[in-house]
């Protein structure tokens, strides 16, 4: 789960990405599955889990805005 200018998303961590730079700074990226925030692509369960269905992905792969990446800082584990 990560917030995401300022909205709640629910995705997968499929690798995770860290970057170096110059001196003493680096960086950790995590690349996701992000899933559409309906009913087709999340939903509650019975017991009141949160169910991801990952054919429904928000990620297409071909416009900018469609990033699969977020700052470790943006994410929160979800159960």
């Amino acid at each position: 789960m990560a917030k995401v200018k300022g909205k709640t998303c629910f995705g997968k961590i499929n690798d995770v990405i860290e970057l170096y730079y110059y001196s003493e700074h680096n960086g950790i990226l995590f690349l996701c599955d992000w899933v559409i925030m309906n009913s087709r692509g999340l939903r509650k369960g019975k017991r009141g889990f949160t169910l991801l269905n990952f054919s429904h992905k928000i990620y297409k792969g071909g416009v900018l805005k469609d990033d699969p990446y977020i700052f470790i800082s943006q994410a929160q584990q979800d159960f």
